[in-house]
Parts: structure tokens; C-alpha cells; sequence
């Protein structure tokens, strides 16, 4: 597909927004995509959906796992994935 029908198919879909608040999210997020010196990825990050709460019990035996891993040497640190994050949505 080139550029320009993608550009239209895009139109389209936007054309069939029926919700405010859906729409107002995609104009910030296509500008957050166009526009990257003007934000953050953590303002970017600010507007996903929660996850699903998970009961104390799941919560307290993945941040034990996750614990292990760190000191075992295994896992990634924040600061790389954050760097990451940044490269892969802001290019």
C-alpha cells in the first residue's frame, strides 16, 4: 500500500469516530508521534489503560521472582528499557 492510501485509509477510520474522547486520544497520540521533541514517553505512557488488577498474592510472588532475577545478574535496568522504549517509538 503507498503512502497515500495509507494516508486515506487512515482518514477514513478517523472519519468513522463516533466518540470525543477516542478522538481527542488519537489527535494527541498522532501528535505525540509527529511531533517528539514536544513530549515525553512517560507523558506518552500517562495515557494507556491500567492493567488488570492482579490479587496481592500473584503480585507478591512476581516481585519476588523479579528480585531473584535482578540478583542474579538477570533482567534489563530501567534506564536501558526506558532508552529502548524511547528509540523504538520515537523513530
Amino acid at each position: 500500500m503507498d503512502l497515500q492510501t495509507q494516508k486515506l485509509s487512515l482518514i477514513e477510520e478517523v472519519l468513522h469516530v463516533q466518540n470525543s474522547e477516542l478522538l481527542e486520544k488519537v489527535a494527541a497520540y498522532l501528535h505525540q508521534l509527529t511531533h517528539p521533541d514536544d513530549h515525553s514517553l512517560d507523558d506518552l505512557l500517562d495515557d494507556l489503560p491500567p492493567m488488570p488488577t492482579r490479587g496481592a498474592a500473584e503480585l507478591k510472588t512476581r516481585l519476588e521472582q523479579s528480585r531473584r532475577e535482578m540478583a542474579n545478574g538477570q533482567g534489563i535496568p530501567h534506564e536501558q528499557v526506558k532508552a529502548l522504549m524511547q528509540a523504538r517509538f520515537q523513530s
